[in-house]
């Protein structure tokens, strides 16, 4: 069985930070030996391929904000909060089916709280005359 290159550990960047501590990673890096192929020479303190210093990780990634809901979803949700009526479809939803309800401008409330029924428009072209 051949061993899977060392290189592909750490191009992933995900043990760099137990790697580089210098006492606590030691016995880490002596079973990589074990499993990889073209472990760095230099005992268990081996330089990084990757040039970091000890006791460095990688950099985070940067984290976004997590995104707000649109102003309508917001005012929708409101009034749904504040609804009492028990039977009503939008509320007993599945949360990930509801923000979908309330981000859909087309959707109403079935108690007319928000959004508006609109009534069914008429057909475009009048039918064509039974032969």
């Amino acid at each position: 069985m051949t061993k899977p290159a060392f290189d592909n550990l750490c191009r992933t960047r995900a043990h760099c930070r137990a790697c580089r501590d210098r006492v606590g990673g030691r016995a880490w890096r002596a079973h990589l030996r074990h499993w990889y192929e073209g472990v760095p020479e230099g005992g268990d303190d081996f330089a990084c391929p990757l040039g970091l210093a000890w006791g460095a990780g990688p950099e985070a990634p940067p984290r976004s904000a997590p995104a707000r809901e649109p102003a309508l979803a917001r005012e929708r949700a409101a009034c749904c909060r504040a609804c009492d009526v028990e039977a009503c479809f939008v509320r007993h939803q599945a949360p990930c089916a509801r923000r979908r309800i309330l981000r859909d401008p087309k959707r109403f409330c079935p108690e007319g709280r928000w959004g508006e029924r609109t009534p069914p428009s008429p057909l475009p072209l009048p039918l064509p005359p039974n032969p």
